[in-house]
């Protein structure tokens, strides 16, 4: 598959999944760096646009939270949303 195959597939889905997500954003009150408030979903879509526009090769690309992937050998295309909470001492 070509990376404009890739990209054709992540872009299709990248709406659905931002209109999955954005209530878990609200959720969790995850507020990206530059956002006084959680991400809209039209914000979340934005940056998953921008994640599949930067993405040239097979592997994955992520910023907060949100990752689209492509793993060639498995015919893998995705996009993931990440949490993670840690309490260290």
């Amino acid at each position: 598959m070509n990376k404009k195959d890739v990209k054709g597939i992540l872009y299709g889905k990248a709406g659905e999944f931002a209109k999955r997500v954005a209530p878990i954003y609200k959720l969790l009150d995850w507020r990206w760096c530059d956002n006084d408030s959680p991400p809209t979903q039209a914000e979340i879509e934005q940056t998953l646009g921008e994640l599949i526009d930067s993405f040239s090769s097979e592997g994955s690309f992520s910023t907060g939270g949100l990752e689209v992937f492509y793993i060639k050998e498995d015919s893998e295309i995705g996009i993931r949303f990440s949490y993670c909470d840690s309490l260290c001492f």
